[in-house]
């Protein structure tokens, strides 16, 4: 329920938090052909199209990021990509307070999300970093569906 998507189904998170969704909203409101200096001109200056879509997508978006946070741990989760960073930062303060997560309960040395530092190029540069990652991080899990030997094969010794 929900949304049609792209992928064919409906109710996908994407077509709620993106900059697309943002985009739909903004044309229903009757502004057209707005890029992302556009968007921040109108996030400052409190266009209500804009702090609505905010406000919904923190809370759409709030307990996917406890989802995420409980399955991966990740020491922080970095929000960037196509929109402003002013925005961005409305969009993480608007999805606070955020849903208890397992991971990393406690003292925290840096928040749970936060923007990325280098504004547009956040998610290219985060997905470039995806193969360095998997060259150098040592594999937890082995896939014996594609060839890969248990760990714990590699450790046993037969008896002699």
């Amino acid at each position: 329920q929900g949304l049609p998507c792209v992928c064919g189904r409906e109710g996908c998170l994407e077509r709620y938090v993106s900059p697309p969704a943002l985009q739909e909203v903004l044309r229903l409101a009757g502004l057209t052909q707005v890029d992302a200096a556009g968007i921040a001109r109108l996030h400052a200056e409190g266009h209500p199209a804009v702090l609505a879509w905010i406000t919904q997508a923190g809370v759409l978006l709030s307990p996917v990021l406890a989802m995420l946070e409980s399955l991966f741990d990740p020491e922080t989760i970095v929000l960037g990509g196509a929109l402003p960073d002013s925005v961005i930062d409305a969009l993480i303060l608007a999805t606070e307070p955020l849903p208890f997560s397992v991971a990393r309960p406690g003292d925290r040395a840096i928040p749970r999300v936060q923007r990325g530092a280098t504004g547009q190029f956040t998610a290219a540069l985060g997905a470039a970093a995806l193969p360095l990652l998997d060259a150098s991080a040592a594999r937890l899990v082995r896939n014996p569906a594609a060839g890969e030997p248990s760990p714990l094969a590699a450790d046993t010794v037969p008896a002699a």
